[in-house]
């Protein structure tokens, strides 16, 4: 019970009965998350490769000095 208190489990404690109820994860919601997750990833990737494709385009790239 103190896994429930201190929100270490999903849980929700009935103190009269003296029973402890396990919340299950609303998958809906991690599924959502993880989209919207995802997105994000896919929109930085996708805007990473586009200033490439742009300075590669305009030949602005700096040479690798050799020591």
């Amino acid at each position: 019970m103190e896994m429930a208190r201190d929100n270490q489990i999903q849980a929700r404690i009935d103190s009269h009965n003296k029973i402890l109820y396990v919340r299950h994860t609303d998958q809906r919601n991690t599924t959502f998350q993880r989209v919207l997750q995802t997105g994000n990833e896919f929109n930085r990737d996708v805007r990473a490769m586009l200033l490439r494709a742009r300075l590669i385009k305009h030949e602005f790239s700096q040479k690798q000095s050799r020591k």
